[in-house]
């Protein structure tokens, strides 16, 4: 887990906020380079309303669950790489439970509260200003902590380009 020290002042600047989220990314990424994946575990993409999020972003899962790219950026000095922020809301009560990351991301909760967990790991809960980070690995649980009020988060990965930052299990 990588948390910022709390308390933050409240709310960040929107450029500090991004330079934090963008650091971490690098620095969870250079360490431990993703392995390769290949065309059987990459997920099925359709069209949104953000030109490159077509190929990133819409991720097969609840409908109510909205992933938007906000942000595409070549990494200098790492060839072949790009950092992807993302917005994501869960309606109240939603539940993105059961994928997999193959990149570390690290993001912060704008608005209510989501319960995490990573493998056999326990379940978390993050609320509005704090920071959290996706493993690369089984996204056991990933809902909403609320059944009235819905949440937003801010998550940035870097992943190679034309890779997925999430995958999710084949139907079957």
């Amino acid at each position: 887990m990588w948390p910022l020290p709390l308390p933050l002042p409240l709310p960040l600047p929107l450029p500090l906020l991004l330079s934090l989220l963008v650091s971490a990314v690098i620095l969870s990424a250079a360490k431990d380079p993703p392995p390769r994946l290949n065309h059987h575990n990459r997920p099925k993409l359709s069209p949104t309303k953000h030109p490159n999020q077509a190929r990133y972003a819409k991720i097969p899962t609840m409908p109510e669950v909205t992933r938007e790219l906000l942000q595409t950026t070549p990494i200098d000095g790492l060839p072949g790489w790009e950092m992807r922020l993302f917005l994501i809301t869960y309606p109240p009560g939603a539940d993105a439970s059961n994928h997999s990351h193959p990149v570390p991301g690290v993001g912060m909760v704008l608005e209510g509260a989501i319960i995490s967990a990573f493998d056999d790991d326990p379940e978390e809960t993050f609320t509005a200003g704090q920071s959290f980070s996706d493993r690369a690995s089984h996204h056991r649980v990933s809902r909403n902590a609320s059944q009235t009020e819905p949440i937003k988060f801010l998550i940035a990965y870097a992943v190679r380009q034309g890779e997925p930052n999430t995958t999710w299990p084949s139907a079957k």
